[in-house]
């Protein structure tokens, strides 16, 4: 090995492919720093190129679980907190939001993706708000929330995505105008056009959805709840597009039924946890819809089990499964003792190992909400 040290070469005369490659590697504290100290690295950083690529990349990267709770005493009222979870480790700690939001107020979470959170708010009264903020530059945009499309007293879904290849988002609104209207409505604000986009009728399909959804490349999806009042209803997931504003159906086949489903992506790609519960325990199989086409091909990817609610949220974070599981307890003779078991479990799939990342309870109302205060 030489002893001569090697030359220090500036970092201005470095290509900018090569600053790109570096920048991709960094946090996003530090490419705010950077864009800091010139209108060229502000512009550059800035481009559709650069922050498209650093998106993708930062997919791949383990990260954080953002996770929205709260008890709801009144219509109107609740103390609620968004909480991030340390992905490997569970560490909990609360994230402080945006917007002020008086004690009459609330707040919800609707969605996450490329570290930007959206949020519906009312400070106080009836008037809400979307508001779509970066945490990791602190900016805000605040949207209009289109309460004059649908009644309040019917059924209304909100989702947050990504257009596909874009840094453009969209937040689509389903509602209904009366509560007897047979067919659902559909609007959606896009990032891009600063407004809400034409408002269409949703197919006949579109009905009983659940409202927890998962978005894909540009693609929300929900699934039907089950019809008990006509058991033989075909069970499928409603597909919509938010580039051409159509919607679509996927069929489950035989051996994905089960007693509960929900969904998740992995890898870019549609899961579906199909889980059978026996009052004590649970077991869950894992799909992969590998081709979104009229008959798309379902894989198998794996099978977990445990004990608990046949319904626990879940997500993945790279490769291994992550459960996230509340239970809320309050006493009857005694109303104002309260208290929740927050639970989250990492499951290995080629492993087969599964491991605790955090167990913490809370003895009543008043320390469960200033544990994170």
């Amino acid at each position: 090995m030489s002893d001569i040290p090697p030359k220090r070469v500036p970092i201005p005369e470095l290509p900018d492919e090569i600053c790109f490659e570096i920048f991709k590697r960094c946090d996003a504290k530090t490419i705010l720093k950077v864009k800091a100290t010139s209108h060229y690295w502000k512009n550059t950083l800035n481009s559709y190129e650069f922050v498209y690529e650093v998106s993708e990349a930062w997919k791949s990267k383990g990260c954080s679980i953002v996770a929205h709770y709260g008890f709801t005493n009144k219509r109107n009222s609740s103390k609620d907190w968004v909480m991030s979870i340390d992905a490997v480790f569970g560490e909990p700690y609360k994230r402080t939001v945006p917007m002020v939001v008086a004690d009459d107020g609330w707040y919800r979470l609707l969605g996450v993706e490329n570290g930007i959170l959206c949020f519906r708010y009312c400070s106080a009264g009836d008037k809400s708000y979307l508001l779509a903020w970066n945490s990791a530059d602190k900016s805000t945009k605040l949207i209009p929330d289109p309460p004059g499309h649908y009644c309040n007293k019917c059924s209304f879904l909100y989702t947050f995505g990504y257009f596909p290849g874009s840094v453009h988002y969209g937040i689509v609104h389903l509602f209904k105008r009366k509560p007897r209207q047979k067919f659902w409505q559909v609007t959606m604000y896009s990032s891009a056009e600063r407004d809400w986009v034409l408002t269409l009728t949703c197919p006949e399909y579109v009905q009983n959805l659940d409202p927890n959804y998962v978005s894909v490349d540009g693609v929300i999806y929900w699934i039907r709840w089950r019809d008990e009042k006509n058991p033989g209803t075909p069970l499928y997931i409603v597909s919509f597009l938010m580039v051409t504003y159509t919607f679509g159906q996927i069929f489950l086949p035989d051996e994905a039924k089960a007693n509960y489903h929900c969904l998740l992506t992995h890898a870019g790609k549609l899961c579906v946890g199909a889980t059978d519960y026996d009052h004590e325990t649970y077991t869950s199989t894992i799909w992969k819809i590998s081709i979104l086409e009229e008959k798309p091909t379902w894989t198998k990817l794996f099978t977990t089990s445990g004990y608990g609610h046949p319904y626990l949220p879940a997500l993945f974070i790279d490769d291994d499964l992550i459960q996230v599981m509340e239970r809320y307890f309050e006493l009857e003779d005694a109303p104002h003792m309260k208290y929740s078991i927050f639970h989250m479990t990492r499951f290995n799939a080629p492993e087969k190992t599964k491991y605790h990342l955090t167990w913490t309870e809370y003895d009543n109302f008043d320390s469960f909400y200033e544990a994170f205060r």
